[in-house]
C-alpha cells in the first residue's frame, strides 16, 4: 500500500521531479492514497532541501525515482509507478553544505489497477410493460474496483442520488410512452453505461369522447389516442348498467377498424343509466381506458299505435253542430298524424274541416290530433244524387199537398224562406237515386224564429296596415298582428280566430274565442275586442263566426314570413378537457326558405344588449356547428350563446340563451419524480419530470416550498414560490439559500405544479428534504498568489490573505516568533534574511492555513544574515 507521513504544515511541493523532468504537482490531499500509483511522503525536517529516492528492490537499484522538495514543503508525490509492486523509500536532507546521509528504507506496495465497472440490467435490453403499470429495473455491477457510484438516469437526468453499491433497484410507477432508462456506474477507472428500452404495449386513452342518446341506443364519437406507441388495430367500448362490477364482467363492443372513430351501441335497456369506457388497442396490446362517462337511455323505436275517440261507429242526425273526432298515436319516434275522409286527405280549412294538433308540450312519444267537421251533415261515403225536402204547417194534410223542394245530391242542407215567424213546421226528407226514391224520413218539427239576419264575419287588421286589395302581406317573424273580428247575424254569433296553415300536411291552431259586444250604430252587428297574434311561418289568419244558422269565416289570404320564422333548435354544447368548445344545433322548424348561414352570438355577460355580443358566422348551413379552439375562450369562465338562422331575406329569431362554462384546460396531472438535493452551503437543487398528461404545451413550472415544522399554511398556494419558465417535459432549479432564506438544520417540503397555455395544473404530493448546518470550512486565497515571495535586501513585502467560508472565517497571521497579527494584510519591511509567516482562517466548520516563505535575494543578504 502507499504510505504517508506528515508535518505541521500539510503543504505540497510546487513541483516534483520524475527522472530529470520537472512535472506539476498532482492536487491530492496530504495523507490520502488513491488508486493512481501515487506515493505521498512526509518527514519532519526544518530548513533543508530533501531528496527522496524510491526503488523497487532493497539494495539493488533497478528503477530509481528522485524527487526534490524545497522548504518549507515536506511532502512529495511520486507518479507512474508500477501497479501492485513493492517499492522502498529513502530520504535525505540537503543544505548549503551539501547532501546529508540517506535515511533507512521504508517499504510500500502500490495498489492493483482500478477496473472500470461492468454493468448489466436484469431485465435485458428491452422490457415490455402495459401503460401506467408499475415495474422494477435491477442494475448489477461486476468487476468494479473500487466500488462505483451507481445512478439510474432518464432523459439525461438522474432519478436518484448516487450510491456506492454493486446492485441498485429502481421502482417505476408507470409510463405511457416508449422510452429509455440508463444505469450508470462510475469509479476512478471510468464510467460504464447500460441502457434498456421500455416498450409500452398499448396506447393512451382515446380523447374528446362525445355521445348522443337515441332511444334505446347510444351514439359515440371519439378521437384517437395522443400517444399510440405502435400502429393501431382497433378500439373496445366497455359498458354496463352496474358500474360496481369488475371490468372483466362489463359488456364489450369491438371495433376492428382503427380508422373508425364512432360507434352505436344498440338494444340497451330503456330508461336505464349506463356507464361507458373506451380504450384503444395497437398491435402490441390494449391501451388505457378513458375516464368513465354516463348516459341514460330513453325508449326504443316503436311502431305507432292509434286510438280513435270515439272508437265506435258514429251515427248522428244531420245538424249544424260540429262533429269532433280525436286521434291519439303512440310510438317512437313521435308519430305524425294525418286524416283521411273516405280515402281522401283531409286538409285543414277545406271542405268545412279543421285539423288541430293538441299534443301536450311535454309529450315525447305520442301525438294527439283533433278533426272537426263544422256541421254533421254527411257520412263517410256519399252516394246520393238528390234529396226531396217536404215541409208544411199542417202535418195532417196528405204528403202530396206539402210544400217540397228538390236538392242536389251533393248538398247537405237547405234553407227555406217563409214569412211566418214563431210558426211550427213539420219537415220530412226523401233521398233519390237513379234507382228511384228512397224511404221518407220521419217527421221533424221545426219552429221558425224571428226574421233571419244572414250570418257574416269580417276580419279587420289594424297593424300592420294592410290594403284590403292585397291578398299577401309580409311581416317579420313573431311580429304582433293586431286585428278584430266584426260579425253580423241573428241570433248573436260566437266569434273566434285561428291560423290556417298553407302546407296541407300541417295542423293549424285551435280556435281562440274572442269576446264580442253589440255595435251601437247598427243592430245585429257585433264587434270583438282588439287582439294580437303572431306567426312563425306563412299562414292564413282566419276569423270565424258561428250561430245556429251555421258557420262563416273571413281571412286575410296570406301573411308571408320571409325571414326564418323560428330559432334553431336543440342547441348543444360540448366542453372538452382541453377547453375546446363545440356548439351544435338543428335547423329551425320554420326556415321560410333556404337557410344560407347561421349567426352565433356569444357573451360572458348576458345583461348586455345582443348587439354588443360577439358574433360568429357559420357559412355552411349543411353542417350546423361552431368549434372554439383551445385558447379562444377564457378558462374557467361562464359564457352564454344564442343562435339565429339566416336566409336570403335576412336573420331570423334568436334562440334562447344557452349557458355553459369552460374548464381550466390545465395539465391533468402533476409533475413527478421530484428529486431535491441539498448542497453543503444549504442551496437546494431540485429536478423533476413534467406531467404525463400536459393537456397542451407546457409554459412554466411553479415550485412551492416551506419548512415542514407545522407552521406552514395548509393551502400550498400561500407558500413561497418560484416560477420557472420552461417548455420542456423536465426541469431543474437551484434555490439560493440567501435569496429565499433557507434555514439551517430544518425539514422542508416542496410541491411542484405545471402550467400550460391555459392554466396551472395540480401540484405534486409533498416531497421532503432537510437542510444541514450550511457551514463551509475556510478556503484561503493569497495575493500575490505565490507561497514563496522574493524581496531585495532591506526591502519590504505586503501580502493579503483573504478567506471564504460559512460562517465568514476569522483571518490572522502568525510570524516565526509566535507574534499574532489580527489583520488579513501582512506588511514586513527592512528584510535582511529569509523569514516565513503563516496565514490562518477559522470558523465553526474548520480551520485552514497557508505558509508563505519570504526569501531575501543576493549575496549581500547572506552577508547581512551572518552579520546579524
Amino acid at each position: 500500500m502507499p504510505m504517508s507521513s506528515g508535518n505541521d504544515t500539510g503543504y505540497r511541493p510546487e513541483n516534483v521531479h520524475q527522472g530529470d523532468d520537472k512535472v506539476p504537482n498532482t492536487p491530492l490531499k496530504a495523507g490520502i492514497v488513491k488508486n493512481e500509483q501515487v506515493l505521498i511522503i512526509k518527514e519532519l525536517f526544518k530548513n533543508a532541501d530533501f531528496t527522496c529516492y524510491a526503488n523497487n528492490s532493497e539494495g539493488t537499484v533497478m528503477r530509481t525515482v528522485k524527487v526534490t522538495i524545497t522548504e518549507p514543503n515536506h511532502n512529495a508525490v511520486i507518479e507512474n509507478l508500477r501497479p501492485n509492486t513493492q517499492y522502498f523509500i529513502r530520504l535525505r536532507a540537503n543544505d548549503q553544505m551539501g547532501p546529508g546521509r540517506l535515511g533507512n528504507p521504508a517499504s510500500v506496495t502500490t495498489l492493483k489497477p482500478a477496473s472500470r465497472p461492468l454493468v448489466t440490467i436484469e431485465q435485458g435490453d428491452e422490457l415490455l410493460v402495459e401503460p401506467m403499470k408499475p415495474f422494477e429495473l435491477g442494475c448489477n455491477i461486476t468487476r468494479a474496483d473500487p466500488m462505483p457510484v451507481v445512478t439510474w438516469q432518464h432523459k439525461g437526468r438522474p432519478l436518484n442520488k448516487g450510491e456506492r453499491t454493486l446492485y441498485m433497484k429502481m421502482h417505476i410507477g408507470g409510463i405511457i410512452e416508449n422510452t429509455v432508462f440508463l444505469c450508470v456506474a462510475e469509479n476512478e477507472a471510468g464510467k460504464s453505461t447500460k441502457r434498456i428500452n421500455i416498450t409500452v404495449t398499448g396506447p393512451t386513452a382515446p380523447e374528446r369522447i362525445r355521445y348522443q342518446v337515441d332511444g334505446d341506443k347510444v351514439n359515440l364519437q371519439w378521437e384517437p389516442p395522443r400517444i399510440p406507441n405502435a400502429p393501431m388495430v382497433g378500439f373496445d367500448i366497455l359498458y354496463t348498467d352496474n358500474p360496481d362490477l369488475p371490468e372483466e364482467q362489463w359488456m364489450v363492443k369491438h371495433i376492428d377498424n382503427p380508422f373508425d372513430h364512432s360507434a352505436t351501441i344498440f338494444d340497451l335497456k330503456e330508461h336505464t343509466p349506463y356507464t361507458f369506457k373506451i380504450r384503444g388497442q395497437n398491435r402490441l396490446g390494449k391501451g388505457l381506458l378513458s375516464r368513465p362517462f354516463n348516459a341514460t337511455t330513453w325508449v326504443g323505436a316503436r311502431p305507432p299505435f292509434v286510438t280513435v275517440t270515439p272508437s265506435d261507429q258514429i251515427v248522428k242526425k244531420p245538424s249544424n253542430d260540429p262533429l269532433t273526432i280525436e286521434c291519439e298515436a303512440q310510438g317512437v319516434p313521435k308519430p305524425k298524424i294525418i286524416w283521411l275522409w273516405s280515402g281522401q286527405l283531409v286538409e285543414d280549412g277545406k271542405d268545412e274541416f279543421r285539423v288541430y294538433d293538441i299534443t301536450p308540450m311535454n309529450a315525447n312519444d305520442r301525438s294527439i290530433s283533433k278533426l272537426i267537421a263544422q256541421s254533421t251533415t254527411r257520412t263517410g261515403v256519399a252516394t246520393c244524387q238528390s234529396y226531396t225536402v217536404y215541409y208544411t204547417k199542417d202535418p195532417d194534410q196528405p204528403l202530396s199537398e206539402w210544400n217540397s223542394q228538390v236538392v242536389d245530391g251533393s248538398q247537405r242542407n237547405l234553407t227555406v224562406h217563409v214569412d211566418d215567424e214563431d210558426t211550427p213546421y213539420v219537415v220530412k226528407v226523401q233521398a233519390a237515386t237513379d234507382d228511384g226514391d228512397g224511404i221518407i224520413s220521419e217527421a221533424y218539427e221545426v219552429t221558425t224564429g224571428r226574421k233571419q239576419i244572414p250570418l257574416t264575419v269580417h276580419l279587420e287588421i289594424s297593424d300592420p296596415p294592410i290594403d284590403d286589395s292585397i291578398t299577401e302581406t309580409e311581416v317579420d317573424p313573431a311580429q304582433p298582428i293586431h286585428f278584430r273580428c266584426v260579425a253580423e247575424g241573428r241570433p248573436m254569433p260566437s266569434v273566434s280566430y285561428s291560423w290556417l296553415p298553407i302546407n296541407s300536411t300541417e295542423s293549424g291552431d285551435e280556435p281562440v274565442p274572442i269576446p264580442v259586444s253589440p255595435d251601437p250604430e247598427k243592430e245585429h252587428r257585433y264587434n270583438s275586442i282588439k287582439v294580437y297574434s303572431t306567426t312563425a311561418t306563412k299562414r292564413i289568419l282566419l276569423c270565424q263566426a258561428r250561430n245556429p244558422d251555421g258557420t262563416v269565416e273571413d281571412k286575410h289570404f296570406s301573411l308571408l314570413i320571409a325571414k326564418p320564422g323560428s330559432p334553431p333548435r336543440d342547441v348543444d354544447v360540448i366542453v372538452d378537457p382541453d377547453n375546446r368548445v363545440t356548439l351544435t344545433w338543428q335547423p329551425p322548424k320554420y326556415p321560410n326558405g333556404e337557410i344560407t348561414s347561421y349567426n352565433v352570438y356569444l357573451t360572458g355577460d348576458p345583461s348586455k344588449p345582443v348587439n354588443q355580443w360577439q358574433v360568429f358566422e357559420v357559412k355552411d348551413p349543411s353542417d350546423p356547428r361552431l368549434v372554439f379552439k383551445r385558447g379562444e375562450l377564457e378558462p374557467e369562465s361562464p359564457y352564454y350563446v344564442r343562435i339565429a338562422a339566416v336566409n336570403p331575406a335576412g336573420e331570423g329569431l334568436l334562440s334562447d340563451a344557452t349557458h355553459f362554462s369552460t374548464v381550466s384546460g390545465a395539465p391533468i396531472d402533476s409533475p413527478r419524480d421530484i428529486l431535491p438535493s441539498v448542497a453543503e452551503d444549504n442551496s437546494v437543487n431540485i429536478t423533476w419530470f413534467g406531467p404525463r398528461e400536459p393537456n397542451g404545451d407546457i409554459k412554466s413550472y411553479t415550485i412551492y416550498f416551506t419548512p415542514d415544522d407545522g407552521t406552514a399554511d395548509e393551502d400550498y398556494k400561500n407558500w413561497p414560490r418560484i416560477e420557472v419558465p420552461s417548455t420542456e417535459d423536465h426541469g431543474t432549479i437551484t434555490i439560493d439559500k440567501d435569496q429565499y432564506n433557507i434555514k439551517p438544520n430544518t425539514p422542508y417540503k416542496v410541491r411542484i405544479s405545471a402550467t400550460n397555455d391555459q392554466s396551472e395544473g395540480p401540484a405534486s404530493e409533498p416531497t421532503f428534504f432537510e437542510t444541514g448546518s450550511g457551514e463551509m470550512p475556510p478556503v484561503i486565497t493569497l495575493s500575490p498568489p505565490n507561497n514563496t515571495v522574493t524581496v531585495d535586501p532591506r526591502g519590504s513585502v505586503s501580502i493579503v490573505c483573504s478567506a471564504t467560508g460559512l460562517p465568514q472565517p476569522n483571518v490572522y497571521w502568525i510570524l516565526e516568533n509566535g507574534e499574532r497579527i489580527d489583520d488579513k494584510t501582512l506588511y514586513l519591511s527592512n528584510l535582511v534574511k529569509d523569514v516565513s509567516a503563516t496565514c490562518r482562517a477559522e470558523n465553526k466548520a474548520g480551520k485552514a492555513q497557508e505558509v508563505v516563505q519570504i526569501q531575501v535575494s543576493g549575496w549581500y543578504a547572506s552577508i547581512l544574515s551572518k552579520a546579524i
